[in-house]
């Protein structure tokens, strides 16, 4: 009984400490801060560096660019990660091997493919050759060609003499009639195609005024539509509740950008032109901005060549419990919430 309660005792000791040491791992993650540098200059190449540590450098990230870029990652100052480092000859003899196996592989699949089209085309070949030899002879084929082709001739000559003779039968009062009756039928003919000219004209007409209804009428619409969206986007910013969510979006956007500006910076340019006009026009828009970055910004000017030189530095923190509650406070915040279903038309009662 004893031993079950000593081991409960070590137990409950040890998921105390560890959950001591995740509360205090927490608590180092939200409140100590991330700290960056960064570092760039300019004098006809471009070179550039930017370090990120955390924890007394416990993990850091650093990253250097002239020409090519590197980047290293540092846990307790070990590398754990180098995009510069030469890769091993293993993995280069793997993958030649895996080359290899695969074009040998595609080799037998391509071979196996054009076996099996040559033994079809034999196949399709020979059938061919039975179906031919199992037709009826030539000659009988011809002979009933002929006896068809002699056929309607025949039939073609008794037609002719049937009509002609039916032709000499008919009487000439007949014939009148019959020419009189033809004249009437063409005349219809006629007056009833003028009339169905005269009818697709006028449905064409129709159409194309019934068309420009439909376009106006469509026109309208969306104008009204469009009117109508503006009238209520407008309602909705002159609101209080539109009015209330941007101050509040105004306020976070200030703690976020107190929290990730530079502390400190410094910008040396060394810059000249063969115009001096040009080095005075900039001098004077530096002398406005003067008394907000005076101290940090300083310009070295030439009015008789042509130079460009940069060198700037940058230092700061991140703290990332500050981040937290920002997000924590815009998403939770009703107000916003009410402000998003607006804009998306879920709930018209302003």
């Amino acid at each position: 009984m004893l031993k079950i309660i000593l081991l409960l005792k070590i137990i409950g000791i040890v998921l105390l400490i560890v959950l001591l040491l995740a509360i205090c791992l927490l608590i180092l993650i939200l409140f100590c801060p991330i700290r960056y540098g960064l570092r760039a200059s300019y004098d006809d190449d471009l070179e550039a560096y930017a370090s990120v540590h955390w924890l007394l450098h416990i993990l850091s990230v650093r990253a250097t660019y002239k020409g090519e870029s590197n980047v290293v990652v540092r846990v307790f100052g070990i590398p754990i990660y180098r995009s510069d480092a030469p890769k091993k000859e293993t993995d280069k003899t793997e993958n030649n091997s895996r080359k290899n196996r695969n074009k040998k592989n595609e080799q037998t699949t391509k071979d196996r493919k054009t076996s099996q089209a040559e033994n079809s085309e034999t196949k399709i070949s020979v059938e061919k050759e039975n179906t031919v030899f199992q037709k009826t002879d030539p000659k009988e084929t011809e002979d009933k060609q002929g006896e068809k082709e002699q056929d309607p001739q025949g039939h073609k000559d008794s037609k002719n003499a049937n009509s002609n003779s039916i032709k000499d039968e008919i009487p000439d009062d007949e014939k009148n009639t019959s020419i009189e009756s033809d004249s009437k039928i063409e005349s219809t003919s006629q007056t009833e195609r003028i009339v169905r000219k005269i009818s697709a004209f006028c449905e064409k007409i129709y159409k194309f005024f019934q068309k420009i209804k439909y376009t106006i009428l469509g026109i309208y619409d969306t104008i009204k539509t469009i009117y109508h969206n503006l009238a209520y986007y407008n309602h909705v910013l002159h609101s209080t509740e539109m009015q209330e969510a941007i101050s509040l979006c105004r306020k976070q956007f200030i703690t976020i950008w107190k929290n990730i500006r530079p502390r400190k910076y410094q910008l040396y340019l060394h810059i000249g032109n063969e115009d001096p006009s040009v080095i005075g026009e900039i001098m004077a828009f530096f002398g406005m901005l003067y008394p907000f970055v005076g101290s940090y910004v300083t310009i070295a000017p030439e009015f008789d060549r042509s130079v460009l030189e940069v060198d700037c530095k940058a230092k700061g923190r991140i703290t990332v419990f500050i981040l937290l509650k920002v997000l924590l406070t815009i998403y939770f915040n009703k107000n916003l919430k009410r402000v998003l279903q607006l804009l998306k038309k879920e709930d018209l009662h302003v």
